[in-house]
């Protein structure tokens, strides 16, 4: 082989592994954005858990209150009316 066939050569290498190169980079920052996001989603979907939690805490336990209210005063009723 003649020095300008070498030379070609490793030019054409020397492009590929800078092709994979800049591959790998670009793998490497989109794994880290997609893993961003789903930091952010999962702690997304721990606060709206969270906050329906509260919200069925802040409605439940009234209407349940309510409820049994209700029933213990209706019993008082009947059983003082006989």
């Amino acid at each position: 082989m003649n020095e300008e066939t070498i030379d070609y050569r490793l030019t054409q290498i020397e492009q590929k592994l800078s092709t994979i190169t800049d591959l790998l980079l670009q793998t490497q920052a989109q794994e880290l954005r997609l893993s961003t996001v789903e930091k952010g989603l999962n702690d997304f979907i721990k606060e709206t858990r969270a906050k329906q939690s509260k919200n069925v805490d802040r409605w439940l336990t009234p209407l349940i209150s309510a409820i049994v209210s209700g029933i213990v005063t209706f019993i008082f009723i009947k059983v003082g009316l006989k």
